[in-house]
């Protein structure tokens, strides 16, 4: 993995065990969060519900990733908060 990647992804094993932990779970975008937030980790032209292809290049999982900020980062929780908090970016 690149410097890059390595800065988002350390050990990438827990990386969304450790953003799960830092979304509220009282939110009613929680879930769906988290399933976006797997799809980063898949090629994307792995689709359906199981996955079939191997973890994509570094380059991809970036462009997932950046995919994923960018479609979350404006969405507000009931109370105006952002869903994806600054805590859950941390690393992310």
């Amino acid at each position: 993995m690149g410097v890059e990647i390595k800065q988002y992804f350390p050990g990438s094993t827990g990386a969304v065990q450790r953003l799960t932990s830092k979304i509220p779970k009282r939110t009613k975008y929680h879930a769906e969060i988290l399933r976006s937030y797997s799809l980063v980790f898949r090629d994307p032209k792995d689709l359906g519900d199981q996955r079939m292809v191997n973890t994509p290049e570094p380059e991809i999982l970036m462009q997932n990733l950046k995919k994923f900020k960018r479609e979350w980062k404006d969405v507000k929780d009931g109370n105006g908060h952002s869903v994806l908090n600054s805590d859950a970016l941390k690393g992310n």
